[in-house]
């Protein structure tokens, strides 16, 4: 029973670590302006390389996405916080309306607090993955 689950591990791990970009990553790869021609078996290094350059872009594009989420949902909360308070109707639920609007101000407020680090992060890891794409065609 041991045998037959070390050989399972050993032919799932096979696959795991074959040094073989899958078409995915090749697109990728395109869309970042490299050249994607023969890239289907690779050396160590040139693997290595592709590879650290693909999780940057995979770095990026996950703290980018919530960051524009944040920072859109941050100017909605901050518009909508800003006319409830200034608004002057004098009907009877303008103290509620006042108070939802100090909870949006502070809302959008957080949010933003919240998607600009995630911008900045971002912004990092989009010049880290552009160093490393300079380095790769340097080495070619």
């Amino acid at each position: 029973m041991k045998t037959c689950l070390l050989l399972l591990f050993l032919l799932l791990s096979a696959t795991l670590f074959s040094q073989e970009l899958k078409e995915k990553q090749i697109h990728k790869l395109y869309r970042l302006g490299l050249d994607t021609t023969g890239m289907t078996q690779l050396s160590a290094p040139d693997y290595a390389q592709l590879h650290a350059i693909l999780q940057r872009q995979h770095q990026h594009t996950g703290t980018l996405i919530p960051g524009i989420i944040f920072g859109s949902l941050s100017a909605f909360s901050l518009t909508t916080g800003i006319l409830m308070l200034t608004q002057n109707s004098g009907y009877e639920g303008e103290d509620i309306a006042h108070v939802l609007g100090a909870i949006m101000v502070t809302g959008g407020v957080v949010d933003a607090a919240i998607s600009i680090p995630l911008l900045v992060v971002s912004k990092k890891r989009k010049k880290q993955r552009n160093k490393r794409i300079e380095n790769y065609r340097r080495s070619r």
